[in-house]
């Protein structure tokens, strides 16, 4: 651990709990806050049709468990202690966090340690979450949205193809003891580890790894690498073109990758080039120069092995081919042309790279995230700097020309079926 007197990179360290948990933290003893996650490998990508949902529920089961250990009180509690704790489910990972000033980090432990703690809740309270959880799917109403209709395409026949939330159907047969199986089961060797960022000594860093080591975790015949089961269909779209009938206009374009292929840093850059900012190509294109739009959605999903690329808007009826063409143009032009492009996006990873050491929150996400469940290999911010720095405009070109062709691609719509010119943005695509 450094002291004040050392100006030193600060680097990530790991002690092992005695129940084998690892444990990584990148301490920062100049802030004044801490932050700790648990990360566990679960989530829709792990589970069975019969089970989607599962993961969710039980994340929501966690903050009915602390209020019942703490006799209904929980919340007080951490608002008396200007705590945050939150949760979320991924399709391959839960998050689970806990943050405050420095002097309450043994309180933090005690209580996100207690998420160990068995799952003895009344039938009641488990079917309260379970309504709760319902409205929360009909409220997003993502079951009718472009990308659910997308996402069933893509990454049809497997487990990916599924929603996190799940279906009414499992989540009305998952009681108290059913979620006790399914806790067991998440809560397993080798599928969770804890990582630490701002402020704390090494004391605490001990509190934490014997209050980790007091619980047994469940013995795992299946570790989870993070390894998306492949589509049939993967890397042979050939284009393919899928319309959903409806009133309005939305339009996605979805591209299959190889993650093992390029590099965490390299596929940064390419998403930022074409989506992140004012300077972006599909923002700058769409909406600064042809108004067509004011603002896109846009996500890399990636895994160990495999992730899609993909950006969807909304558009009049009248500017559907037009908007196709503006964005085969862009992006057959980054295959063949940039030039200071990288001068835009580069420095929020590298001129600014230290500034995350300030966020204790980011910090952890970045360094959780990327280098123990992606499986990068840096150790500190300067090791991740150098690898954003290395990447040239030749080898984003060489990237765009693997990424962006027909195979990968699939072009799903939101519109009126019967006025769709469905040949028209064919021959567009076909360009590519």
């Amino acid at each position: 651990m450094s002291k004040k007197s050392d100006f030193s990179i600060p680097a990530e360290e790991m002690i092992i709990a005695d129940n084998g948990t690892p444990i990584y933290y990148y301490p920062n003893e100049f802030l004044h806050g801490f932050f700790i996650g648990l990360y566990i490998k679960a989530g829709s990508m792990y589970e069975s049709d019969d089970m989607n949902g599962s993961t969710h529920l039980w994340e929501h089961i966690i903050f009915r468990k602390l209020n019942q250990l703490h006799n209904g009180t929980f919340y007080q509690m951490l608002d008396t202690l200007g705590l945050s704790f939150s949760a979320c489910t991924y399709r391959e990972f839960v998050s689970i966090k806990i943050s405050g000033a420095a002097k309450h980090f043994k309180h933090a432990v005690d209580i996100i340690t207690q998420v160990f703690a068995p799952v003895n809740l009344r039938g009641k309270e488990v079917e309260l979450e379970k309504k709760r959880i319902k409205a929360e799917i009909r409220e997003d109403g993502e079951l009718y949205s472009l990308d659910y209709f997308s996402q069933k395409i893509v990454w049809e026949g497997t487990p990916l193809q599924n929603t996190i939330a799940g279906k009414n159907k499992v989540l009305d047969r998952l009681g108290p003891k059913a979620l006790q199986g399914i806790q067991d089961k998440i809560l397993s060797e080798g599928n969770l580890f804890f990582y630490v960022t701002g402020c704390f000594d090494d004391e605490s860093i001990r509190y934490l790894s014997q209050s980790i080591g007091r619980h047994l975790l469940t013995k795992n015949l299946s570790l989870h690498q993070n390894i998306a089961p492949v589509p049939k269909a993967f890397f042979h779209r050939n284009g393919h073109i899928a319309v959903k009938n409806s009133a309005y206009h939305y339009m996605r374009f979805s591209f299959d990758i190889d993650i093992s292929r390029y590099t965490y840093a390299e596929l940064d850059l390419l998403y930022d080039i074409l989506f992140s900012g004012d300077t972006s190509k599909i923002y700058q294109e769409l909406s600064e120069k042809a108004g067509f739009i004011y603002d896109f959605d846009t996500r890399l999903e990636r895994y160990c092995n495999i992730g899609n690329l993909y950006v969807s808007f909304e558009v009049q009826k009248k500017n559907i081919v037009h908007a196709v063409e503006r964005v085969i143009a862009v992006l057959k032009g980054l295959k063949n042309n940039i030039t200071n492009e990288l001068s835009f996006v580069l420095p929020a990873y590298t001129d600014n790279a230290e500034l995350i050491l300030d966020a204790v929150e980011d910090l952890n996400w970045n360094m959780a995230y990327e280098c123990h469940i992606m499986n990068c290999k840096y150790k500190n911010i300067e090791e991740r700097k150098i690898a954003y720095r290395n990447i040239t405009p030749e080898r984003i070109m060489e990237i765009a020309r693997e990424i962006f062709v027909l195979d990968n691609l699939v072009f799903t719509i939101k519109t009126d079926k019967k006025g769709f010119n469905v040949e028209a943005v064919r021959q567009v695509l076909a360009e590519l």
